[in-house]
């Protein structure tokens, strides 16, 4: 199945972190019509506990710019009246 599903797409994954922001790229092409899909997500920490998200999903990317669903946000996370046990 593998080797079928091979002639069809071609894809590539990029991920990389640090202690203040987190990046995956995601990229698949369908090879007989010649269409990239690519997935772009951000995730930055700014204080304690919130991280800005950013992302974008293209489904015909180098055809059509403007086919672009994104999302924008501020996460916060409370850690008020819970505790971890690491034990």
């Amino acid at each position: 199945m593998k080797s079928f599903i091979r002639k069809f797409v071609d894809e590539k994954i990029v991920a990389s972190y640090s202690s203040e922001e987190a990046m995956f790229d995601y990229e698949l092409k369908y090879l007989p019509t010649n269409r990239k899909i690519t997935a772009a997500t951000k995730l930055v920490h700014n204080q304690q506990n919130t991280y800005d998200l950013d992302a974008h999903l293209k489904w015909d990317a180098d055809k059509d710019e403007s086919k672009i669903v994104a999302l924008k946000s501020t996460l916060a996370f409370q850690s008020e009246g819970r505790e971890i046990d690491s034990k």
